[in-house]
């Protein structure tokens, strides 16, 4: 039955003289451009067939003089429903409402003007397709955040920086995003604070870790982008390399970037506090000095912030420091110790501030903005031990009781299970319970994990002997620094 098909169709090509032909053409057109629009690599697909766009444009309008004129002949002589041209014409008409569909959504996600009508639209489109691609950050552009992390589709690697948000997927071409066009509601956290959406460009990314952390830094880059000056307005900020330990072990727990200046003193790390920081320092693995670019990078984000007016200096930098994971310590609230050769130490509390005073500039600063100098008549006193905090007996014996703890764990999962073959679930607890906590207990001795590791692999060797472990436990005394 549809072998007489083709015949009207002949017919209308001779009777049409050529216009039936454009019909023709567009309708491959606006299938090609509809596949290509669909797809996931959307951008992608447009470059490799440049052409594409520009022919659906530059015909749209001889396009509908002929849809125009085709109609109203099919009207003047009452094609039936059946006839094969109409139904060609009624699946054009459709192709060209998805494609129109297609071209708005995606004028849309590429923060494009989206034109009135669909020849403007796909002009429109056609920039957006032309446009180069997002180029990735340099070394001396200053970074907000930049690691790892999951979207709907790839993992990838995103950066924040002052300016912009970028996303390169593993498979994909990158996704760039001013800060100055996100509205207020633009990010949202995820239940669970797992991920974030941001809704301007349909993009959403997952994390276990710092999820809360980028959606902060978005929100405060997004706020304080419209405050910036062309000139710095904060000119008493001193920058300098910088670690940060506690005060009985030598070991620095974060680098980063010290900035003295009007609010008191903050550390900026050189990354944001993560999984992997807790992996490395859950092993004990030693911090070394991060690259000079890194550095530079903190060192010209400083600078843009010193573009902020004074009260938002603070504000910002004070956000700043807590949305990496790093330490602001108020002028009143640290005290200066005694300088080493090329370096400086600042205190507060139990941590310990040290910083490279190579340069000359942090003595400098300093000797403008003393700091608190620690008491040496206390230091002399004979009564002067009766008068420090006591520390109480949880602090000194946390690590022994939770050992302990561990270890009856285990005992009572050794014990109170079904069988030998089938032990409680108690003892693989104990066990993994017992390695975390010797592992810590290790490093509060100033050491790294691997003693409390060695411990807990040997410890089926005390099973029947579990005074052993104990003495050794509660009867050692802490490494003094």
């Amino acid at each position: 039955m549809s072998a007489p098909m083709p015949q009207p169709l002949d017919a209308l090509r001779r009777q049409l003289e050529g216009r039936w032909e454009h019909i023709e053409q567009a309708r491959e057109r606006y299938t090609q451009l509809t596949r290509q629009l669909g797809s996931f690599q959307w951008k992608r697909a447009l470059r490799s067939q440049p052409e594409l766009l520009k022919q659906t444009r530059e015909h749209e309008a001889e396009l509908t003089e002929v849809l125009a004129y085709v109609e109203h002949r099919a009207s003047r002589e009452q094609w039936p429903k059946e006839h094969p041209g109409r139904r060609v014409l009624q699946e054009l008409r459709a192709l060209r409402a998805k494609l129109e569909a297609l071209v708005h959504e995606r004028l849309t996600q590429s923060l494009s003007q989206v034109g009135a009508s669909f020849e403007e639209a796909l002009g429109a489109l056609e920039a957006v397709a032309a446009e180069p691609l997002p180029q990735l950050p340099g070394k001396d552009e200053p970074m907000l955040f930049e690691d790892w992390m999951l979207s709907w589709t790839s993992p990838g690697r995103v950066w924040l920086t002052p300016k912009r948000l970028l996303w390169q997927p593993w498979s994909g071409e990158p996704v760039q995003v001013p800060l100055g066009t996100l509205e207020r509601d633009a990010i949202t956290l995820l239940p669970g604070w797992i991920g974030l959406h941001v809704k301007k460009v349909g993009l959403t990314l997952f994390s276990l870790s710092y999820a809360d952390t980028l959606a902060s830094l978005l929100q405060f880059g997004a706020r304080v982008a419209i405050q910036w000056h062309e000139q710095p307005q904060v000119p008493d900020v001193v920058t300098s390399p910088a670690y940060l330990r506690h005060e009985t072990h030598e070991a620095p727990k974060r680098w980063g970037l010290s900035v003295f200046g009007p609010h008191g003193l903050a550390l900026l790390p050189v990354r944001h506090r993560a999984l992997l920081d807790f992996c490395r320092n859950l092993v004990g693995l030693k911090l070394h000095r991060p690259p000079p670019q890194e550095l530079q990078r903190l060192e010209s984000l400083v600078e843009m912030l010193r573009r902020l007016p004074t009260h938002a200096f603070n504000q910002a930098l004070w956000e700043l420091t807590q949305a990496r994971g790093g330490t602001f310590w108020p002028s009143t609230e640290f005290q200066r110790l005694e300088n080493t050769a090329l370096s400086v130490r600042l205190q507060a509390g139990k941590q310990l501030l040290v910083v490279d005073s190579s340069s000359g500039a942090v003595l400098q600063f300093l000797e403008r903005h003393p700091p608190a100098q620690p008491s040496q008549q206390s230091k002399r006193h004979p009564l002067a031990r009766f008068t420090q905090p006591l520390r109480n007996w949880w602090q000194d014996h946390n690590h022994q009781v939770a050992i302990a703890a561990s270890m009856a764990l285990f005992y009572v999962g050794a014990y109170t299970g079904p069988g030998p073959e089938n032990a409680s679930p108690l003892m693989p607890a104990g066990f993994a319970l017992f390695a975390w906590t010797c592992m810590r207990y290790s490093k509060a001795k100033g050491h790294s994990v691997l003693p409390g590791l060695l411990a807990s692999l040997l410890f089926p060797l005390f099973v029947c002997f579990p005074l052993v472990p104990l003495f050794l436990v509660f009867g050692s005394k802490s490494k003094q620094p």
